[in-house]
């Protein structure tokens, strides 16, 4: 399948995902719309966060892994077709199932905070804090280190670089000719 195409996909799925979330039925008010705050009652608090947030959280969980996805396919499109593209495919296939995992686990923590009377801490944070400061934001390097490790190969080989330099040397020619 071609790249764009995934793309496009994609960028119609997120499309049906977003309208989905704006077609949801609101919950109406007095069941879950919260309670004046104490230091400021011109402000509500917002109640109960599961009943609040259970009808999105589906939806919430497919945008963010269509959105991780297509981030991840955005990545393989810098990358020239064939043999290059074939070689960096396995490594960006694993970061992406495992970048969407970590997302899974930030949606999963979350509904059971929502649940949970007494919130376990890891590593003095709060699960779904946790999963998003140390997996999430840390997994993104795994896409930088790829890249590191894999450009001169895959992205810009020593013929791309030859190629360059001499469409280079052959426009400054044209225009000292001139």
């Amino acid at each position: 399948m071609k790249l764009h195409w995934l793309l496009f996909g994609l960028l119609l799925a997120l499309c049906l995902v977003v309208i989905g979330l704006f077609t949801l039925d609101e919950i109406p008010p007095g069941q879950t719309a919260g309670y004046a705050h104490d230091r400021f009652p011109e402000m509500d608090q917002g109640g109960p966060g599961q009943r609040r947030h259970a009808p999105l959280m589906a939806l919430a969980w497919c945008f963010a892994a269509l959105q991780t996805t297509f981030l991840v396919v955005c990545l393989a499109l810098g990358v020239t077709p064939g043999a290059r593209r074939r070689r960096l495919a396995l490594p960006l296939a694993v970061g992406g199932v495992l970048f969407v995992a970590v997302v899974t686990m930030i949606f999963l923590s979350y509904q059971q905070y929502l649940v949970e009377e007494t919130h376990a801490l890891v590593l003095s944070l709060p699960e779904t804090t946790a999963w998003y400061l140390y997996g999430f934001w840390p997994f993104q390097f795994f896409f930088v280190v790829l890249y590191v490790a894999v450009f001169s190969q895959t992205i810009v080989s020593a013929d791309d670089r030859a190629a360059f330099q001499a469409i280079l040397a052959a426009k400054r020619r044209r225009e000292s000719d001139r």
